[in-house]
């Protein structure tokens, strides 16, 4: 099924918006036609063991997007209590929707901790909100004016003071990320699975992930 993306940012031209479409739902695209993989034991745990300003990783592994990167986590999402998640996502940008659509969509889950207590918290979530409606980023830019996954968690965290110890847009290495930053971020931008190397506590690992060395890998039965 084609999707299209609600909003942009004023700076996206017509030529890029159409660009954006066209990458957002061959990425997007399911190629296994599967129920997910996450367990009512996984959801059951998880539920229990949720905070409001938990960081949510997410796979969802159905999709050519999971296909072409090659690791279990695809999505980074934040916990804001009450069962709901605010997130950014190629179609609606930043947005709040239940925890059950998270158990419905994806098939493998991490949650992780900050230090934040009290207040800060509170300012995390409050925060998050008031970005809702920002378009998503597809040209992963330093930008203000719109949000990719992981620049959206990271940013929150930073917003209140907190020491995340992830860089949102790291400098190129490689002649091949050079050569891919000519076209956007994406190459040389955080993503999900490395909150897992930064300043937060792992609480939770669905069924199916081994985690090792601050690495998570899939088992494949």
């Amino acid at each position: 099924m084609i999707s299209s993306i609600k909003k942009f940012p004023d700076r996206r031209s017509k030529v890029k918006r159409l660009y954006d479409n066209f990458v957002f739902n061959i990425f997007g695209a399911v190629v296994t036609q599967r129920g997910n993989l996450l367990t009512k034991k996984d959801i059951k745990i998880s539920k229990r063991k949720l905070r409001k300003g938990d960081i949510l990783l997410l796979g969802n592994l159905r999709t050519a997007y999971s296909k072409i990167i090659n690791e279990p986590i695809t999505h980074a999402a934040l916990y804001m209590g009450g069962k709901k998640v605010i997130h950014a996502m190629g179609e609606d940008g930043v947005f709040c929707e239940r925890m059950l659509n998270i158990y419905k969509r994806y098939d493998t889950l991490v949650i992780l901790r900050s230090n934040l207590k009290g207040k800060l918290k509170s300012d995390l979530i409050k925060n998050a909100k008031l970005e809702i409606g920002k378009p998503y980023d597809f040209s992963f830019s330093k930008k203000q004016d719109a949000y990719f996954c992981t620049e959206f968690v990271n940013k929150m965290f930073k917003k209140v003071g907190y020491k995340t110890r992830i860089v949102t847009i790291r400098k190129p290495i490689s002649k091949s990320e050079r050569f891919l930053r000519n076209i956007n971020n994406a190459a040389v931008s955080v993503k999900p699975g490395e909150f897992l190397k930064g300043n937060f506590i792992p609480i939770f690992f669905s069924h199916n992930l081994s985690y090792e060395n601050k690495v998570v890998s899939l088992i494949r039965t």
